[in-house]
């Protein structure tokens, strides 16, 4: 468990909490020598501009490891708050955040009056006892917005958009925002604007566009604000130890203030000339570290600043003026309820759900005169479905991402679909299809739960080298990578909502745990720690030598004392030199325990099933979709044409394996084929797929005749990609199963892996273990074990 989690981490392995911290502090001091380099300043600086509240060293670590972020949170958070869960796989951005050390220290006792210590009546200072915090820091892992999926999020602000009203809105903002008067006069084409620091006013050209105008306002201001030498003189006057103030060089001003330019403008969604930053690398060169750091830290703080000014003013002159904004569609969660609702030609169109994403109640509502939000007061007013009273003055509802609301709604619908009742099973049964398995299936063993049927089943071609499955009589799939049998019913009944009465293989009591997950140490209770003079439920309780093993793993451990106190242990010698309880805190433990139950499933990875699918001497299709993230919005359904035009390539790695499947009554024609798939996928999803409906910039692969064919979904027809599918060799660490295979030349892991795969990826053979079930096939410097797909036994 301890490897795995280390070499998880983008750093390197450390066993302490200060080494750990020195490293990533160390990547900063790197990350900021490296980042004026080349287009990574602007990079830098679109992140900022969305974490624009963060520290600097945050804003370059989350830059450095994930600069498509967009919103980050940890692990509980995002599963507490928000209802979502970080997928399978992912890796998290490592990030400082505070963690004080509580204390307790003996000190004098202050009269509150004239502040002088208090005597006790022999004429003694008395004294107290105090917590003081101790401001101290750790790595803690988070996750971006795209890493998760669940609930949608409550939506944020929309764009500036550039149409007249918000131009002149956003432009009074920024006069607002700005500590000297803004003008307007013509100037000679080269030149934008200028801060005169001695007349104390900003002047812009006059007849420039919208966005020229913005930017260049921004950039203005940002002078005024960092290179008004004149008050800074006057200040100096007023105030002996004021500072006397040194202008900086020109390059260095030019630099700072078209930082803060770009990056507010990208916070507003105003594209800005992405060529201003040609002369970065001349200017930082020859810079200590201090100075480069000091720049980007005011450029940082103020940015920040500005934005805020520009966020209050705007929505204070928007109030003002009475201008309220009527977005094309809107969503809301009303308690249980969902509320949807989109403008159309006539008028307006509206859906209400349930919890569960069911349609209860929608129409179409025929007033196109009125905004919508007096279009939701109407039809709230008017509907009878109890709950959705409260969404009259938004008091009470949530905001939500509208699309993502419709895109759950649609998907619960098409289920709800597909009433085709499948043939039932018997125990002999066997060629059995399972939705998002290549191949086929058949019977090893058959159970009884409170009257239903359950199988399980193995895979016909593979065999044991992979995991089975566990499907009721209906052939639905109820539980995927199952390696103990049926015993593997116990880990899921909670999803199948069934409670066991009598089954074929019994199944232990459950445990009597006042918790709903394991302790992290059998040895130590609930019961002890309270005894123990420890109450806090947000602390688990540990052993000095359980408190050591996590310690080691890098895990916050601490020591807790029997007057309901603790403390963190920073250092090995601090668990060794406590006589006491240790504790670890409940969200880091069932984190841990989640971070086990995503890395461990067994379910087949997306890289084996392409490698099943490629493999399948069967006729079989498979769906790709682009990944998610900024870097592939410009691909998201557009055309082959426009891609091509755009300079952008239709690359493997660009997508995600979604789903496959065999590919029955193939016709010869594979146009019409594809079309049949188009339509499927769009209003009967099979059972397993969990993509979005088939669409512009997706990609079906077809396996027919042992023949593979990439097509590109244009937006007329297919488009045939002959380079799309040509994979890359499989990593070998990804695929291991946990256990050793010892042989009389050593011990290997046992990987997943095929005798081809691993000759794919470098690996020749090199001896076999002595009852012949296993090879060990090397590279030179590694050697895993495989199966013997040969062997007979």
């Amino acid at each position: 468990m301890s490897k795995n989690r280390k070499e998880s981490r983008p750093m390197a392995d450390n066993t302490t909490t200060k080494e750990r911290l020195k490293e990533i502090t160390d990547s900063i001091e790197t990350g900021i020598n490296e980042l004026f380099e080349s287009d990574k300043y602007m990079q830098y600086l679109r992140t900022m501009s969305r974490f624009h509240s963060y520290s600097l060293n945050n804003t370059l670590l989350i830059s450095m490891q994930k600069p498509d972020a967009t919103l980050v949170a940890g692990f509980n958070k995002w599963r507490d708050q928000f209802s979502r869960h970080v997928k399978k796989g992912e890796r998290s951005i490592k990030i400082i955040a505070p963690t004080p050390f509580k204390m307790k220290k003996e000190q004098e006792k202050i009269d509150p009056v004239t502040h002088a210590p208090m005597l006790d009546e022999h004429g003694k200072v008395q004294t107290e006892e105090v917590e003081i915090k101790i401001p101290m820091f750790k790595v803690v892992s988070v996750f971006d917005l795209s890493q998760t999926e669940g609930e949608p999020l409550p939506a944020l602000a929309a764009d500036l958009t550039g149409d007249v009203n918000q131009y002149k809105i956003f432009m009074e903002a920024l006069k607002r925002s700005s500590l000297v008067p803004i003008t307007f006069e013509p100037m000679g084409a080269g030149q934008d604007g200028y801060f005169s620091s001695r007349e104390q006013r900003i002047a812009l050209r006059d007849g420039m566009s919208e966005v020229q105008t913005v930017a260049a306002a921004i950039h203005e201001i940002a002078h005024s604000k960092l290179h008004n030498y004149e008050i800074e003189k006057l200040s100096a006057k007023v105030d002996e130890n004021a500072p006397t103030p040194v202008p900086k060089d020109r390059r260095t001003e030019e630099v700072e203030a078209e930082s803060i330019a770009f990056a507010v403008c990208t916070y507003y969604g105003i594209k800005t000339d992405e060529n201003s930053f040609g002369y970065i690398a001349s200017w930082s060169k020859g810079k200590e570290l201090p100075e480069l750091r000091s720049s980007l830290e005011l450029i940082n703080k103020t940015a920040s600043a500005l934005i805020g000014d520009i966020d209050k003013h705007f929505g204070e002159i928007a109030k003002e003026q009475g201008l309220e904004q009527s977005p094309e569609h809107l969503a809301y969660q009303v308690n249980e309820l969902f509320f949807a609702i989109q403008t159309t030609e006539d008028g307006y169109d509206y859906s209400i759900y349930d919890k569960s994403y069911n349609l209860l109640d929608g129409g179409v509502y025929d007033d196109p005169t009125i905004s919508i939000h007096e279009a939701i007061d109407s039809i709230v007013e008017d509907d009878s479905i109890s709950g959705i009273s409260a969404l009259s003055d938004r008091q009470n509802a949530t905001l939500i991402d509208y699309e993502e609301l419709t895109t759950k709604a649609d998907q619960v619908w098409q289920e709800s679909m597909r009433t085709t009742e499948k043939p039932c099973l018997s125990k002999d049964s066997d060629h059995i299809e399972v939705p998002g398995h290549i191949g086929t299936w058949y019977v090893i063993d058959t159970t009884n739960i409170d009257g239903k049927d359950y199988f399980l089943l193995e895979h016909e071609e593979y065999g044991d080298e992979t995991s089975n499955v566990i499907i009721n009589a209906q052939s639905e799939l109820i539980i995927d990578g199952v390696w103990n049998g049926f015993s593997d019913l116990e880990d899921h009944f909670d999803s199948l909502d069934i409670i066991p009465s009598a089954t074929k293989h019994p199944l232990p009591e459950p445990p009597s745990e006042e918790h709903s997950y394991p302790l992290p140490d059998p040895v130590v209770s609930i019961v002890d720690r309270n005894s123990y003079g420890y109450l806090n439920d947000e602390m688990l309780p540990l052993s000095q030598e359980r408190a050591a093993e996590l310690f080691e793993q890098d895990l916050t451990v601490y020591m807790l004392f029997e007057d309901d106190t603790e403390a963190m242990a920073f250092d090995r010698e601090d668990i060794d030199n406590h006589s006491g309880l240790f504790g670890i805190e409940k969200n880091d433990w069932t984190a841990l325990q989640d971070y086990e139950e995503l890395k461990g499933d067994g379910r087949l990875s997306p890289e084996i099933l392409e490698q099943l699918f490629i493999k399948s001497p069967k006729d079989a299709f498979a769906i790709y979709q682009l990944k998610r993230g900024e870097e592939y919005r410009d691909y998201h359904f557009e055309g082959l044409k426009y891609l091509q035009n755009a300079g952008l390539e239709v690359a493997h790695e660009n997508y995600d394996f979604i789903y496959t499947a065999s590919l029955s009554n193939y016709n010869g024609d594979i146009n019409n084929t594809l079309n049949k798939l188009y339509e499927q996928f769009n209003i009967n999803h099979p059972t397993g797929f969990t993509g979005h409906s088939l669409s512009v910039s997706d990609i079906i692969v077809l396996k027919i005749d042992n023949v593979v064919s990439s097509h590109y979904v244009d937006s007329f027809g297919f488009q045939e990609l002959p380079q799309f599918l040509e994979l890359t060799p499989l990593v070998t660490d990804h695929f291991l199963f946990g256990e050793k295979i010892d042989t009389t030349r050593g011990s290997f892991s046992l990987t997943s892996m095929t005798k081809e795969q691993m000759e794919a990826a470098g690996y020749g053979f090199h001896h076999s273990s002595d009852d012949g079930k296993y090879h060990s096939m090397g590279n030179g410097t590694r050697a895993f074990a495989i199966r013997n797909e040969d062997n007979p036994l």
